[in-house]
């Protein structure tokens, strides 16, 4: 039509894409030396070449970063050119030199770029790796640094055999492979798509438990390959775990220092070695284990004559500190035989590291765990109700990581279990902790070690059950005492007793609702030491069960007694208030045999003298809510003369009072006297019949306040 031919945007999509292989001499000039795709390529009607932009790869020549015929501008990138690799090119880069630069690197679908032995590429911004279906990025050796993000699209490759790779920040599509070709090396601690494990010797877990290493599907395809997760690490695998390097291809390391820790999801059977340290020193310690493989046994342990399972059907039950054959016969010797998964096993021996080696647990094969329940009657041989004493099932974590026992994943009630949960241990408190919502007592925490044994208790409606663990409830971590961001909860009292170069706690607290009796979710149990050395502190109820954790209803007026109980064999000890926070009311520590009560804060220390009624009456807690201080005047008013006695006493409140009422209890709790009164005149008290000892009188008045004194009978 006599018009002249216009440039193509340079962004058409057709210039410069044919066939590498055709010819394009008859395009003009700028032809990028490269035929268009159409029906013009290799004619004079061709679309020119824009004037071209340094930093695109042509590869005409060879695969030299530094040469110029390779670059379609014909000049070399400096650090503030963009460079793209695409597809369909006849060589590609290889940096085999020091000193390459660039801004950005885009290797797209297609295209790649190798490092080697001599090479240093610098790259100041980001590494875009694909387009979404293929993209190959290859370190054997040399150095590729990234002030910025490397972005690993779908489909994409990253193949490390050695050298020194290091963006600033990584971001993988679950769909991108990550293979390690080299040998003996240290996987970055990134979270990666696939990752694929392809080379020889030992390959080490670089995530820590707070910052795990993290991957979509792992693969270790060598025989001769090895992935440690040593002492402290922890590798989470979103998907499966294909190991075809047998047991001796994945392995999991413990010691002094702490275990590895392992999360996956594989639907089948993995091969590992679990290691587990356990530390005793120069004796033999107690310690709780369960196993995270499906075929391990007895043999597993050096001294199976030291190795128990419990039973939870017998009718044992214990008091205070007395946990011996003759009140418990729960415990069974485990001597032979498939030691079960998820179940709970006790091991008295010295410093020792177990060896699980096998098929490790999986989690749709190892989250349902029965729970018994066995009503064993009434009344224990001790005079406690069995109810506190039935129910208690010994069970295992059976993974290689911990587990979070409040996460929603654990579904205690659907079990018919009751929320604590109880460890013994035998390497720092010497005795059980504790914990339940969000309170522990001796270091006792939410999260269950991996491989860890543990109690539970059934609930009231005595029926057995099922609990899951789901996936959800695993979790990497190294059971810390505390949150960092731990505040101590309103009206919540800790109490530590030393003795012996040994301590324990309990804790007390106040909440809305709370009853006199076990309540769900606020209260734990006390479980007793096996170490007569380790003093035992704890609280008890109206039905004398034992409380490490004891929650109270909140008072509106008066006060409120809570029997403190102590069990120590030394001849002296102290009692600390190492948390407190009790801004509605005055707390009291009543030392019923010397006759004092004391009020009590924060940081506060008392130092005693051990007595036969130190589990027996001696001590109570008294929270009072009134702000005049009513318990200590009170407590001047009442009078109890003579005292001592030789049976009959008199009683006399020296202020006008409504109805009060008088118990008496012995040393052991058993009340021997009991009688209401409605006015301030002096009472004779008659208790002739009562053997000489030591005897404590509470007088609870109408407002709930109450005063506690002692008599003794000669």
């Amino acid at each position: 039509s006599g018009g002249t031919w216009t440039n193509d945007a340079s962004t058409s999509p057709a210039i410069d894409a044919g066939n590498p292989a055709d010819a394009y001499a008859n395009e003009p000039a700028d032809n990028g030396s490269r035929i268009n795709q159409g029906a013009y390529g290799n004619t004079v009607q061709a679309s020119k070449t824009a004037t071209a932009a340094a930093g695109l790869w042509t590869g005409n020549t060879s695969n030299d970063w530094a040469t110029t015929s390779n670059w379609s501008s014909g000049t070399i990138p400096t650090s503030t050119d963009n460079v793209t690799i695409p597809a369909s090119r006849p060589n590609y880069p290889l940096i085999n030199e020091a000193g390459d630069v660039c801004q950005n690197l885009e290797i797209q679908d297609g295209g790649s770029l190798t490092v080697t032995t001599g090479g240093n590429l610098a790259v100041s911004g980001t590494i875009t790796l694909g387009n979404g279906t293929s993209g190959n990025l290859t370190m054997t050796a040399g150095t590729l640094t990234s002030t910025g993000t490397l972005t690993a699209n779908a489909g994409s490759n990253l193949y490390i055999t050695s050298g020194t790779f290091s963006p600033n920040a990584v971001s993988f599509n679950a769909t991108s492979t990550t293979t390690y070709n080299g040998a003996g090396q240290s996987i970055s601690n990134w979270t990666y798509g696939n990752l694929v494990l392809n080379g020889t010797g030992t390959m080490l877990i670089s995530g820590t438990i707070a910052s795990p290493t993290i991957c979509n599907n792992l693969t270790i395809n060598n025989s001769g390959n090895v992935l440690n997760i040593d002492e402290g690490k922890a590798l989470t695998v979103n998907g499966s775990i294909t190991n075809n390097a047998g047991t001796a291809g994945l392995v999991i390391n413990s010691d002094a220092t702490g275990t590895g820790s392992l999360i996956h999801n594989s639907g089948a059977g993995v091969n590992a070695t679990v290691y587990r340290y356990l530390e005793s020193g120069a004796t033999r310690r107690w310690h709780f284990v369960s196993s995270p493989i499906s075929s391990a046994t007895a043999s597993n342990f050096t001294s199976t004559s030291n190795l128990y399972q419990y039973d939870e059907s017998t009718n044992d039950y214990w008091t205070g500190a007395s946990n011996d054959a003759g009140s418990v016969n729960g415990w069974l010797p485990f001597t032979a035989g498939a030691m079960l998964v998820n179940k709970g096993y006790a091991y008295n021996y010295f410093t020792e590291t177990l060896n699980y080696a096998g098929q490790l647990n999986i989690n749709t094969a190892t989250n349902a765990i029965t729970v018994n329940y066995t009503n064993n009657g009434v009344t224990a041989p001790n005079g406690i109700t069995y109810q506190d004493f039935d129910g208690w099932n010994f069970i295992g974590n059976p993974y290689t990581s911990a587990i979070d026992w409040d996460n929603a994943a654990v579904n205690h009630a659907a079990a018919n279990l009751l929320d604590g949960i109880y460890i013994y241990d035998d390497a720092v408190a010497h005795t059980y902790t504790s914990y339940v919502n969000g309170v522990g007592t001796n270091g006792g925490t939410q999260y269950i070690p991996a491989m860890q044994g543990f109690f539970v208790k059934g609930d009231a409606t005595e029926t057995p059950g099922t609990l899951t663990i789901g996936a959800a409830a695993r979790t990497h971590n190294t059971q810390a005492f505390w949150k960092t961001n731990y505040e101590t909860p309103e009206n919540f009292i800790r109490l530590k007793i030393t003795a012996n170069s040994y301590s324990d706690e309990t804790v007390i607290r106040l909440s809305e609702g709370a009853s006199n009796d076990v309540d769900n979710g606020l209260d734990a149990y006390k479980m007793f030491t096996w170490d007569t050395n380790v003093p035992q502190i704890y609280t008890n109820s109206n039905s004398n069960t034992g409380y490490s954790i004891n929650t109270v209803n909140t008072l509106s007026a008066g006060s409120v007694s809570i029997p403190l109980k102590v069990i120590q064999t030394g001849g002296t000890y102290s009692i600390q208030i190492t948390e407190f926070n009790s801004s509605e009311y005055k707390v009291y520590l009543k030392d019923n045999l010397n006759n004092e009560n004391i009020q009590i804060g924060l940081d506060d220390i008392f130092n005693f003298v051990s007595d036969e009624t130190d589990d027996a009456g001696r001590y109570e807690i008294i929270f009072e809510k009134n702000t005049l201080g009513e318990l200590q005047a009170k407590s001047t008013f009442v009078t109890l003369f003579p005292n001592p006695n030789s049976g009959t006493f008199y009683l006399t409140i020296g202020k006008s009072v409504e109805d009060y009422t008088v118990t008496i209890t012995n040393t052991i709790g058993q009340t021997i006297y009991n009688n209401k009164f409605n006015n301030n005149l002096t009472k004779e008290i008659n208790l002739k019949t009562a053997a000489k000892g030591l005897y404590f009188v509470k007088i609870e008045f109408s407002d709930k306040s109450i005063v506690n004194k002692k008599i003794v009978i000669e």
